[in-house]
């Protein structure tokens, strides 16, 4: 059987329903955030993030990663130091 590949238009509609990026729907990227998101002023801070780490080299993105994924696996936490927070990144990219 013949498979057909979708029109650009079609892959933009389906984006926009699913509301994530097009490059997420051939599975060319792991984050589905769509542009919108990252045009949106509500979300500055996290435009700005993304720029950051994105201009870090591959390792040191890594370690920044794994820092977000052991934040994230703390959310039974009630109480993290912001100076815990602060720090711990901190010294990730100026050790390595």
């Amino acid at each position: 059987m013949r498979q057909k590949t979708p029109s650009l238009p079609t892959l933009i509609s389906l984006a926009n329903y699913l509301d994530c990026n097009l490059d997420y729907l051939p599975d060319r990227t792991d984050n589905p955030i769509s542009i919108n998101k990252l045009k949106d002023d509500n979300d500055k801070e996290l435009n700005e993030l993304i720029y950051e780490v994105s201009s870090l080299p591959k390792e040191k993105r890594k370690l920044v990663d794994a820092f977000i994924k052991w934040l994230n696996s703390q959310k039974n936490i009630m109480f993290i130091p912001i100076f815990l927070i602060l720090l711990i990144p901190i010294l990730f990219l100026h050790f390595n």
